[in-house]
């Protein structure tokens, strides 16, 4: 009998890079993001993906013109609207 593969799925959240910039602040930590410098541009590779356990991980990738990026993955994220919802 052959096996099934198991079929991919996507869980990232479909948002535009505003909107994350926007959010970055608000999830990760004050000291972490102070290290941001004003020439670092965030990417199209930073998200928010939704967990199969109801929790949410937060990937922000910033590079700057001359190649060097910073990465701060948060996981674990949970909101109390979306626990009692689900």
């Amino acid at each position: 009998m052959a096996r099934r593969r198991k079929q991919r799925t996507n869980y990232k959240l479909p948002m535009d890079l505003q909107l994350l910039e926007k959010l970055a602040p608000a999830i990760v930590h004050p000291g972490v993001f102070s290290l941001v410098r004003n020439d670092f541009k965030m990417k199209a590779s930073s998200g928010i993906w939704r967990k199969q356990d109801g929790s949410l991980t937060a990937r922000f990738v910033w590079r700057e013109p001359a190649g060097e990026s910073f990465v701060v993955t948060v996981r674990n994220i949970r909101l109390p609207a979306l626990e009692t919802a689900g």
